[in-house]
């Protein structure tokens, strides 16, 4: 009898150690995935501020969804390319280039407007949410 009793309170000691074990292995890896969190939080708004820059600057002539297009500005219609199909050879060094020296007549430049910075993030929100890369 004595022998079931003390069986009985190990089974239950080893059953209750078990479930701590496992809380504790949960609240180990709490840390790691909020770090996780804040890199995914981190992300968005970065994305968040280049589609900020985007829908102020970019949105009138290449549209909400980067698809350009005809438009028309000030009696002027305007063939704008879409930015949704990249060109093979484009690369973003291309992007960046066009998006600080602008094109002649059609595209302002925005070299001095924008940091370097905002316009690499531009670059990468274009590859990412248009072309899906």
């Amino acid at each position: 009898m004595k022998f079931c009793k003390s069986a009985i309170i190990f089974a239950a000691v080893f059953a209750a150690a078990c479930a701590n074990s496992n809380t504790a292995n949960k609240l180990a890896n709490a840390p790691t995935n909020t770090a996780q969190s804040q890199t995914n939080t981190a992300k968005v708004d970065e994305l968040a501020a280049s589609r900020e820059i985007y829908s102020q600057k970019c949105v009138r002539c290449h549209q909400e969804n980067g698809a350009g297009g005809k438009i028309q500005i000030e009696d002027v219609e305007l063939r704008v390319p879409t930015l949704r199909d990249a060109e093979e050879e484009d690369t973003d060094a291309d992007y960046i280039r066009r998006i600080e020296r602008g094109a002649t007549g059609k595209m302002p430049a925005f070299k001095g407007k924008l940091t370097d910075e905002e316009i690499k993030n531009l670059v990468r929100y274009i590859r990412r949410d248009f072309q899906g890369k």
